[in-house]
């Protein structure tokens, strides 16, 4: 494609919410491009890393979870 051809868009973006967002900035906004297209560009939230346990932290909870470690038990 060619890099100097680039399309403006026209000036005021169209913001949108989603129903049940309570956020103050839009979810979405539509833009309309003077070729007459219509785009819309959604809003990314980015997440934290996942946690997890280590192999130390997970050993111990197995040995401390009711019933004991490695599922034994006592016989009644």
């Amino acid at each position: 494609m060619n890099e100097s051809l680039r399309i403006m868009p026209m000036t005021n973006p169209l913001p949108l919410w989603d129903k049940n967002s309570d956020s103050v900035y839009p979810d979405m906004l539509k833009m309309a491009f003077r070729d007459g297209k219509v785009m819309v560009y959604r809003l990314v939230v980015e997440q934290p890393a996942p946690h997890t346990f280590g192999e130390r932290v997970a050993m111990a909870f197995e040995q401390n979870c009711a019933g004991g470690y490695k599922g034994k038990h006592a016989k009644k």
